[in-house]
């Protein structure tokens, strides 16, 4: 057993100079616990825009600024052999003002790009990603994407519906426990209705573009 973590990640940087791409992200052992507080900082953010404004913003309106520690931290088992890694550091001040807020706010064309195409498809990748984890397959990547979502991540990305079964295929194993349990919330009145709504009698005979209507449905900060 070893801890994995898989993200996609814009680059702030590369993002001011016009590269739109985000980067993937693989990190394996106990470096994984370390993302994981770093990437806990950027709540503190979120709550500081919320005080401020009296709205929410989801975790990708502002970037996360993050270095290398300067310190050496070894890890691995007690009484073994320990490894040195350089855990990663988030730039987040105790005090978070709107200075702070300004200078890391997000593009706008960028959450609008993220908000209105990416977000579905990185749902869809995240579930199957976490599925080949939990199973030990973490490769299967074709192009940066699992190779499940390969054959429609034109449809995905542009989020319109597709013309044919071929470019809109049914939902995958990982949508449907997605719509059940996070849209639905395991309501079985309103999972009924969501089929009923798109017109079939399973969850499992949804569509590709029936699933990104679904997560561009869940609330979204303004």
């Amino acid at each position: 057993m070893h801890h994995v973590l898989k993200l996609r990640a814009y680059v702030q940087e590369l993002v001011q100079h016009g590269y739109h791409e985000w980067l993937p992200l693989t990190l394996t052992g106990n470096i994984v616990e370390c993302m994981l507080e770093a990437l806990g900082a950027q709540f503190a953010v979120l709550e500081a825009y919320e005080q401020f404004y009296r709205r929410k913003a989801p975790f990708y309106a502002f970037s996360l600024p993050i270095v290398p520690s300067a310190k050496v931290k070894m890890v691995g088992p007690k009484d073994g052999d320990q490894s040195p890694i350089y855990p990663m550091l988030p730039q987040v001040p105790e005090v978070v003002n709107k200075d702070y807020l300004t200078r890391h706010l997000t593009p706008m064309d960028l959450i609008s790009h993220i908000s209105q195409g990416l977000l579905a498809e990185t749902v869809a990748w995240s579930l199957e990603e976490s599925l080949k984890i939990a199973a030990g397959k973490e490769g299967g990547e074709e192009n940066g994407q699992p190779a499940a979502l390969a054959q429609h991540s034109a449809s995905l990305v542009a989020g319109a519906p597709a013309a044919s079964s071929v470019q809109d295929p049914v939902v995958t194993q990982p949508q449907v426990a997605w719509i059940i349990q996070q849209y639905c919330r395991n309501n079985a009145g309103v999972i009924q209705a969501t089929c009923e709504r798109f017109g079939v009698s399973q969850v499992n005979q949804l569509r590709g573009s029936h699933f990104r209507t679904l997560v561009s449905e869940q609330p979204q900060a303004s």
